[in-house]
């Protein structure tokens, strides 16, 4: 009988940890350092870009802005960020399903997303997720560049030097 409880705890705490270690979370002090490494990125390629770090519930940690980025871009690298967390995918990943015209994924998401009112949702790159073990644990939005293609580019160029 011993036994028997002593290999469930064992087996219980082994699962336990495993669960846990895969339940990773980025803190604030993680999510401001991502964006201030976002935006370096994107001064030293001559862009003044707003940055965005969500987590995985869509809330904001973090938003750092290149002093001289327009006034809109906190909040356009805001919800780029919360569009590639709600689709679950980069916002280039989900603009490219939109263009295919897949009937399935506009009433899934698009419609869905717009039909409730959803104001964060924006059809724009530079939405990047942010994963751990392929788990989604955040996502980054960048915005200011003058392109989609060159905000996805820093969001991934901040993301190679990026671990939790």
């Amino acid at each position: 009988m011993f036994k028997k409880i002593g290999v469930t705890t064992l087996l219980f705490l082994t699962l336990s940890g495993q669960a846990f270690a895969a339940d990773k979370a980025i803190t604030s002090t993680q999510a401001t350092s991502l964006a201030q490494s976002a935006v370096s990125i994107g001064l030293k390629q001559g862009y003044n870009v707003a940055v965005t770090v969500v987590d995985a519930k869509g809330v904001i940690l973090a938003t750092v802005r290149a002093d001289q980025a327009l006034p809109h871009t906190p909040k356009t690298s805001f919800k780029k960020a919360f569009t590639a967390f709600a689709a679950k995918e980069n916002t280039s990943d989900l603009i490219a399903t939109i263009h295919k015209g897949d009937p399935t994924y506009m009433n899934k998401f698009v419609l869905s997303t717009l039909s409730n009112g959803q104001d964060n949702i924006i059809f724009l790159r530079g939405g990047v997720l942010i994963k751990h073990n392929d788990a989604i644990v955040g996502a980054i939005g960048v915005g200011g560049a003058p392109g989609g293609q060159l905000d996805d580019n820093i969001a991934f160029e901040a993301l190679k030097g990026f671990s939790l």
